[in-house]
């Protein structure tokens, strides 16, 4: 398939979001158990921001001393509801999208299960819709939680360099018709090693 030339090639990445590890940013790529920040149980109702934020919101995560906080949200809630967060008001964020932002929150995230993280994104092996896989990083970085405590951690790195390209190389063949599935499976987070 050409690049532009196809409905599938049209669509939009997502802002992923990201952890911060020892002053580097990864995007997060993958959980292992659900998300990791409900916003829904704080009392938003998130709407779609632009065609790169279907979910409504994105987040920025730290982990400091082997505990995972929640550090920056950002949000479009529909009911136009914005309480605090752990004691932090928001900002206006980018007056066209109607988002508030939430910057050094400090929440304690009680997530428990993996997240894989990637880091050095190659450009060639880009996908222009969902999120990227662990086959287009040069950087990736399992960690486990136990209630938002690390317990383990693994580079996955030579494992990414092995099978780099696939997944764009996977995408962007439609000789199968998969065309849902190759959707489905750039919108996941799943763990699954693409």
């Amino acid at each position: 398939m050409d690049d532009g030339d196809d409905s599938v090639s049209e669509m939009t990445a997502q802002i992923p979001n990201t952890v911060i590890v020892q002053g580097k940013v990864f995007e997060i790529i993958g959980l292992s158990h659900g998300m990791l920040f409900c916003p829904e149980d704080f009392g938003f109702r998130p709407s779609m921001i632009h065609a790169a934020c279907y979910d409504g919101y994105y987040c920025r995560y730290r982990i400091v001393r082997d505990r995972l906080y929640l550090d920056r949200l950002t949000i479009h809630s529909d009911n136009q509801v914005y309480p605090s967060l752990n004691g932090v008001i928001p900002k206006p964020g980018r007056e066209e999208y109607g988002t508030m932002v939430y910057d050094n929150i400090g929440l304690p995230i009680q997530y428990s299960g993996a997240i894989r993280l990637g880091r050095d994104v190659f450009d060639r092996y880009f996908v222009p819709l969902g999120y990227q896989k662990p086959s287009a990083f040069g950087t990736v970085i399992e960690y486990t939680f136990n209630k938002g405590i690390l317990t383990d951690s693994a580079d996955r790195s030579l494992d990414a360099a092995a099978i780099r390209g696939r997944f764009k190389r996977d995408f962007n063949d439609l000789s199968n018709g998969a065309v849902v599935e190759k959707i489905d499976q750039a919108l996941s987070l799943g763990m699954e090693f693409l």
